[in-house]
């Protein structure tokens, strides 16, 4: 069997190392075990901090893998900031600052996308909700390593990868690293709770769950993922309906409708302000009321008030490749006087790609 002994460097993960050999994690991990011994083995979805040398199968040249198949012919680095601030009887509760870091690889004739997250940081006050992010910074790992095609439209249309990020849950499941303090705690003080956020896993990542409206009501891919970025002659002044993923009531998902105005324009981008109507259905008002007087108001003690929406966007476009340049998204949710949520979320594309 024909393989190399590869060097692993500082900084190499399984992940990158894949995808650099245009083969699968699980691949790698099997076709290296299958030639290894015991000791030398790898159990999880990480590299072993002992180990030395990785073997990998030398490349057949005939053939190629399904995404070096598709010929990108575009690529692009973005750096994002977001803050979530949320506020309840005018005070101050918690914050959360996040910066990631995508990489996004295009096939403008394929309508296809790969996404990657490279960098992942956090840090939330009260401090003790880290635990918490240190479980879902690595569900986001598998949750943006990506493949997708996007409508005519520009928006997220279909997943491609589910398979994949399916085996990269489970590994990552039964890993030594899913065994965190917040994970250890929940599991050995509340095991019901424990055992519904790994079905919850189960489900994001099973191959039957429909996650297109989850990533379009992502900020990144709601922003990046738009119109403009198949149509170079996208009109302003449209309304175009959008999904959004409620801060204040987990799990309730929503379409606003936007509409679209130009700010500036030049020879080589042009500025767009995006803001959403005032106006919701009676249904989404009955919905948020019920989901408010169960889950504030007994730690609140003041009735529903009114509910609010402000969603603006600015968001600069380079009119030669149709990408984001930079933008930024502004979201004030609130039941009036009682709680709040205030969201900032910053893009730029980095000039190194």
């Amino acid at each position: 069997m024909n393989f190399i002994k590869y060097k692993i460097k500082e900084g190499d993960t399984l992940e990158s190392i894949a995808e650099k050999e245009t083969i699968s994690i699980k691949e790698l991990i099997d076709f290296h075990n299958s030639l290894s011994t015991i000791t030398q083995s790898i159990i999880t979805n990480y590299l072993p901090i002992h180990l030395e040398y990785l073997l990998i199968p030398i490349k057949d040249t005939t053939k190629q893998s399904p995404v070096d198949s598709i010929g990108f012919d575009m690529k692009a680095v973005y750096r994002c900031e977001q803050v979530n601030t949320t506020i309840i009887d005018n005070k101050t509760v918690s914050t959360s600052l996040q910066k990631t870091q995508f990489n996004v690889k295009l096939s403008r004739a394929k309508k296809l996308a790969k996404v990657n997250l490279d960098d992942y940081y956090y840090n939330l006050t009260p401090p003790f909700l880290n635990e918490v992010f240190e479980f879902i910074k690595n569900t986001e790992f598998i949750r943006n390593n990506v493949l997708l095609n996007y409508s005519d439209k520009g928006k997220v249309d279909k997943i491609l990868n589910k398979k994949d990020q399916f085996v990269q849950w489970n590994n990552f499941k039964n890993s030594e690293h899913i065994d965190g303090n917040f994970i250890r705690t929940l599991r050995n003080n509340n095991k019901v709770a424990f055992d519904q956020l790994l079905k919850a896993g189960e489900v994001q990542f099973s191959e039957e769950h429909d996650s297109v409206n989850e990533y379009q009501a992502t900020p990144f891919y709601s922003l990046f993922f738009d119109e403009y970025l198949t149509d170079e002659n996208f009109s302003v002044g449209n309304i175009q309906n959008k999904n959004f993923r409620s801060s204040l009531f987990p799990t309730l998902d929503t379409t606003l409708e936007l509409k679209t105005s130009k700010i500036s324009e030049s020879e080589n981008d042009i500025w767009i302000r995006i803001v959403n109507s005032p106006e919701l259905s009676e249904d989404l008002l009955s919905t948020i009321r019920n989901r408010y007087e169960e889950s504030y108001q007994p730690n609140i003690h003041f009735s529903f008030t009114k509910y609010k929406i402000d969603y603006r966007s600015r968001i600069n476009i380079d009119k030669k490749s149709n990408l984001i340049k930079e933008g930024i998204l502004r979201v004030r949710e609130a039941v009036v006087d009682n709680v709040e949520s205030l969201f900032e979320f910053k893009i730029r594309r980095l000039e190194h790609e």
